[in-house]
């Protein structure tokens, strides 16, 4: 898919989320306050209100990506859901070392558990809620893993995030090899 068609599809997908649920609250309350359903009104501020906001949050999204050099805007790049997977010649306690010790802006906490790593970072005001992290790895031949790295929003139902994702998983990859 192309970079403009990828575009098009994330402003609409911002467009038509903050629409439905401005509508939808504006016309509810608009029935518990006078008694009866109108949905004209609601529907016309719902258009506004989703083609500025679709506006602001996409053009936040791309400048964002922009300044970590990011060119080409595809669905995977636009998503706030980013992954990265990739092999690698390293010990299970050489990774975990890694990333004790080379501390990662924001982060706040990390959990071992089996061949499964969690880490959390803090919020911050484009992500207020901040970032679930996992780092999956197994045991291939000859010493190899494949490593797997999965960073996304803690709100399931954000919209953009700065490219934080995506910078989360560039660095702890960066960790990891380096």
């Amino acid at each position: 898919m192309s970079s403009n068609q990828s575009l098009i599809k994330y402003y609409m997908r911002i467009f038509l989320l903050v629409c439905i649920s401005f509508t939808l609250s504006v016309g509810f309350l608009g029935y518990f306050i006078k008694g009866e359903l109108d949905w004209i009104g609601p529907l016309i501020q719902g258009i506004m209100f989703g083609i500025g906001w679709s506006y602001f949050i996409g053009r936040q999204q791309i400048s964002a990506l922009k300044k970590i050099g990011i060119t080409e805007f595809t669905d995977e790049v636009l998503a706030v859901n980013q992954s990265d997977n990739f092999e690698l010649e390293i010990s299970t306690d050489q990774l975990i070392s890694k990333l004790e010790n080379n501390p990662i802006e924001n982060f706040k906490s990390m959990e071992v558990s089996g061949q499964s790593i969690q880490m959390r970072t803090r919020g911050h005001l484009d992500a207020l809620s901040g970032e679930k992290i996992q780092i999956d790895f197994k045991d291939l031949d000859n010493g190899i893993k494949a490593i797997s790295i999965n960073s996304k929003p803690r709100i399931f139902f954000q919209l953009f995030d700065q490219g934080r994702n995506i910078i989360n998983v560039r660095a702890i990859r960066n960790v990891i090899e380096h």
